[in-house]
């Protein structure tokens, strides 16, 4: 699993058809699911949200 960065000189985005390292995520009930639990294996997008405020 790849660590988090320590500092925002050291976050690199991902390009177009790189995938996504594998990673653990917290669900709302606190539990702990890996991506390729949540997708089945199955091609998906990741969208963020800021907000709008």
């Amino acid at each position: 699993m790849r660590e988090c960065p320590s500092s925002a000189k050291e976050v690199r985005p991902l390009f177009v058809g790189e995938k996504v390292p594998e990673g653990i995520s917290v669900t709302d009930g606190e539990k702990r699911v890996s991506l390729e639990e949540v997708t089945g294996g199955n091609p998906f997008i990741v969208v963020f949200y800021r907000g709008g405020w």
